[in-house]
């Protein structure tokens, strides 16, 4: 709750809908295809109460916030799906493949209280976990996205003493490659812009508990030779996540 009956949230959730019915293949006659789509979300909200007077949330505008004030440390856990939007300069075009599975993630940071209930934080990051990043051919081809790691800034706003909200802001970096039987390519390390948000809640003096989700669009990579000379290609990864935290206040 922010006043009387607004109220501000976040929220991820994943459809994983049933596969398609068989239909006629125009691009290539004979071979009939199938599909099965899925739905990776993450977000904030903004809602309003209709509830009467008596259930209004005391939101306490008069106490001093700054419970996050020093350094933090926080451990993360949740989903992410991974996409390659991959460029065969003479071959194929291009290929949009995904996948998704367990993502982790550390973070230290400091945080600060700046005036009343506004705040701002910095952090740095390493996130590991299923590197998997879509797979094509019956994973003949197979591409990955591994070592994500970068900056964020974060300003945010106590909702209540112990209740942070912030946006996420910053900067990550990575590597990918293409991963074929005996014809790898390796792209290197790519930048990109990333940005979220997330809640977090203190539940003792030092230790506390949220939800983040963030977006991290890498920029295209340099374009490679695979191994052995048969294709000259290039990768634009990207990255969505939403998960749960738990972290300490030293």
């Amino acid at each position: 709750m922010i006043q009387d009956h607004l109220y501000i949230g976040a929220e991820a959730y994943q459809i994983d809908f049933s596969k398609s019915d068989i239909t006629q293949n125009n691009w290539w006659p004979g071979n009939d295809i199938t599909n099965k789509p899925s739905v990776t979300y993450g977000g904030i909200m903004l809602g309003y109460n209709f509830g009467s007077d008596n259930d209004k949330y005391d939101s306490n505008k008069n106490s001093s916030p700054g419970r996050f004030n020093g350094v933090n440390a926080q451990f993360g856990l949740g989903f992410a799906a991974k996409s390659s939007r991959n460029d065969y300069l003479e071959e194929f075009g291009r290929v949009d493949l995904s996948d998704k599975g367990v993502l982790s993630n550390l973070s230290l940071g400091y945080s600060h209280n700046l005036n009343g209930r506004f705040n701002i934080a910095g952090n740095i990051f390493y996130a590991f976990g299923n590197n998997d990043a879509g797979q094509w051919e019956s994973e003949y081809y197979r591409w990955k996205i591994k070592d994500i790691w970068g900056v964020s800034l974060e300003p945010g706003y106590y909702f209540n003493d112990n209740g942070l909200g912030y946006l996420k802001l910053g900067y990550a970096n990575t590597s990918s490659e293409d991963i074929e039987p005996s014809n790898n390519a390796d792209y290197g390390n790519t930048g990109g812009f990333l940005y979220g948000a997330g809640f977090k809640q203190f539940l003792t003096d030092n230790i506390y508990v949220g939800i983040e989700t963030f977006q991290i669009n890498f920029s295209k990579s340099k374009t490679v030779v695979s191994q052995d000379g048969s294709n000259t290609t290039n990768n634009k990864p990207a990255v969505t996540y939403g998960g749960l935290m738990i972290g300490y206040k030293f």
